[in-house]
């Protein structure tokens, strides 16, 4: 089932776990009550001189996560 979630999520962008339509009525019903797919919020977006990019979201419970590229 996880592979169908990604594909779902990652592949086409679907975030209603009602539209996935591949996993059986129980389990759509189950993941609507115990999870929840949203985007972090980004809470810092920043450039350096030398080209490298630097994002701090926010997940859940106020932890923070950064990503450099």
């Amino acid at each position: 089932r996880g592979a169908q979630l990604a594909k779902w999520i990652h592949q086409q962008g679907v975030t209603d776990f009602e539209l996935m339509t591949n996993l059986s009525k129980a389990l759509r019903e189950r993941l609507k009550l115990i999870a929840e797919v949203r985007p972090p919020r980004v809470t810092f977006e920043g450039d350096s001189l030398d080209g490298t990019r630097k994002w701090i979201m926010e997940v859940d419970g106020g932890s923070k996560v950064e990503t450099v590229y």
